[in-house]
This record gives structure tokens, C-alpha cells and sequence, in this order.
């Protein structure tokens, strides 16, 4: 379940005024030591690439939506008759050889579960791996396309970029805005100042920010889209492994359904059949409810009474319209 350190840690990060962050301050110090060193030597060795690189990324650690508005620009893309291609971390993934195109038949434990929930949505080239760099010689060489999309990596300095665009967590917002591991921040707030797109999940703070909404769709069984979640059902049992269980949480409470149970495991929790069975057996005829994200994980276990929770991504059409431009631009640079 999710570890009573990662608690206490996101209690300190989330309350402003919490003692806990003056313990790790001094290690806040170093990491921002290090992290600016770092950063120095990587784009020191930064090549341009032949393909314009947009990259979605955050400053915070957790989740703030970053996968639910790649597939969104994605398919944007898509729809105006460009070639994308997706480059990610394949973090959890197993797979001894990378860059690791996925494809229909890659398990989620080779390539990780946002790659292969990205690659089921767009149907495009999804590239993982941990070297960035890599990831994008690999894409010029062997997909066809035209402008490569890094999900996350705006830390990866050594990965050339043309359009960065920050996700920010509408509801947490960044904390006590301090560096790890004394708050939640990978940069400092003002590194928001440099990139081209703030996108808020939630509402917009400011006028230099996007509105971007999580829209639901009615609730699927794991292993099939032609069975209707039972419209009778009212109480249901809550099963994940995100970095912000309290939104979807909050989509499902939203639904109108009561939640009699939480099963919260960490991030990227890697799902076995013990993890369900546990659970069917002390929940036998509640409904259990998942993200997408975990679902992609579960297909291959017995999935019977286990159903997710699909979402998509909805944005301006100004945000839109200004993302098209500035894409096009730079690829007739």
C-alpha cells in the first residue's frame, strides 16, 4: 500500500508552514548545488536536432497530467495533417534494449504503463527509454514523422527542445514551493517564466496560464468496451497507483458513486494477481474501480468486476491555435 514515508513527505511538502521542511533544507541546498551543475554540463553538450522537439514536462514531482495532454496534442497534431512521434521514459520498464518502439504486441512491463496507454490512444510511434537523446536519433531514423513530442524530460538538459510546455497541479499548485526534497519542486517556480505554455489542470491562476479539464467518460470493464458499468451500483471500492490518487478520487465521488474503500498503492505501482485477488476477496460483489493507467497493467490477471475510469484532455481553441502556429513555425524554420 502506499508507504507511510510518502505520506508524511507530501504532508510536509503541502503544508506551507510545516517544521519538517527545516530538516531538509540543507539537502534542498545540495540537490539545487548539484542540479545547476548539472544542467550546466548537459546543455553544454546539446546538439540541435533535425525535427522540432515540444516537450511536456512539470517542475513538480507527482503527478500533474502531463500524459492525458500529450495524447490530447498528439491527436491536435493529428488532426492537421502532422506526423508526431512520442518519446517517454518508459519509467517501470523492463525491457533490455533501448530505444523500445512499442507497439500492439509490446507488454506494459518491457515499455511501462504511460507508454502503452499513449500508444493505445494515438496508435502513433512511441518511443521509451531513459536517454533522450537517443530516443530522438532513433525516431529521425526509423518512424515517419515529422515533430517528436517528449512526454516529461524538461529536465533533460541535454535534449535539445523548441517548444516547452509546463503542466501545473491547479489543486496543490507547487507547495511549499521549495527544492526536493524539502518541497515537491525539481526547479524553482520561476523556471515557468522561460517556457512557452503553462498549462493548469484545473482552473487557470492567471492570464499567463491554460485551462485544461480531465473530462470522464462512462466507466469500462478492463477487458472489453461493450459491457455498461451496471447503472444500479452505488458503492464502489477504489484501487490505484498514480502520484495524485485525490483527483481521480475526486472524478469518482463527482460520478455520484460512494467510495467504501481505498486501496492506494505508490506511483507506478507494478500490479501482480494477488494485488486483485486480495481485494475481490474482501470485496466480492463491489464494484473496483481503476484509472486507465492502471488498467493497462492488469489486462493479462482476472479482471471480473474491475472497471476504469477513461479521461481525456480538453483545452482552448486559443491554446490550440497558438500551439499550431508556434509548431508550424518552427518546423519551416
Amino acid at each position: 500500500m502506499q508507504s507511510f514515508l510518502q505520506r508524511i513527505v507530501e504532508h510536509i511538502w503541502y503544508q506551507p508552514k510545516h517544521w519538517g521542511r527545516l530538516l531538509l533544507l540543507p539537502l534542498s541546498l545540495l540537490y539545487q548545488l548539484l542540479f545547476f551543475l548539472n544542467k550546466r554540463k548537459a546543455i553544454a553538450k546539446q546538439q540541435p536536432a533535425k525535427l522540432p522537439i515540444l516537450i511536456v514536462g512539470n517542475i513538480n514531482i507527482g503527478g500533474t497530467g502531463k500524459t492525458p495532454l500529450v495524447i490530447a496534442i498528439a491527436k491536435l497534431l493529428q488532426k492537421n495533417n502532422l506526423k508526431p512521434c512520442i518519446i517517454s521514459r518508459g519509467y517501470t520498464g523492463e525491457s533490455k534494449q533501448w530505444p523500445l518502439l512499442v507497439t500492439h504486441q509490446t507488454e506494459v512491463r518491457l515499455c511501462g504503463d504511460e507508454a502503452k496507454l499513449m500508444f493505445n490512444h494515438t496508435k502513433l510511434p512511441v518511443i521509451t527509454g531513459a536517454n533522450r537523446v537517443e530516443s530522438i536519433r532513433f525516431a529521425q531514423q526509423h518512424c515517419d514523422c515529422n515533430i517528436i513530442i517528449s512526454d516529461d524530460g524538461l529536465q533533460h538538459y541535454a535534449m535539445p527542445r523548441d517548444i516547452e510546455l509546463i503542466v501545473v497541479d491547479g489543486q496543490r499548485r507547487f507547495g511549499n514551493k521549495l527544492l526536493l526534497p524539502a518541497g515537491p519542486l525539481r526547479e524553482k517556480v520561476k523556471r515557468l517564466e522561460s517556457v512557452d505554455f503553462i498549462v493548469c489542470n484545473g482552473i487557470a491562476a492567471n492570464d499567463n496560464e491554460y485551462a485544461m479539464r480531465l473530462l470522464t467518460k462512462p466507466l469500462l470493464p478492463i477487458k472489453s468496451s461493450k459491457i455498461h458499468f451496471p447503472p444500479e451500483v452505488t458503492e464502489v471500492v477504489i484501487m490505484t497507483g498514480i502520484g495524485n490518487p485525490h483527483r481521480f478520487i475526486n472524478s469518482v465521488k463527482t460520478l455520484g458513486y460512494t467510495i467504501i474503500h481505498h486501496a492506494l498503492f505508490v506511483d507506478h505501482h507494478r500490479f501482480i494477481a494477488e494485488d486483485l485477488n486480495a481485494l475481490r476477496e474482501r470485496f466480492p460483489k463491489t464494484a473496483i474501480i481503476m484509472t486507465e493507467k492502471d488498467a493497462v497493467k492488469c489486462e493479462n490477471f482476472n479482471t471480473d468486476n474491475f472497471w476504469y475510469l477513461p479521461i481525456h484532455a480538453q483545452l482552448s481553441n486559443d491554446f490550440n491555435q497558438r500551439l499550431l502556429k508556434l509548431v508550424l513555425t518552427c518546423m519551416n524554420e
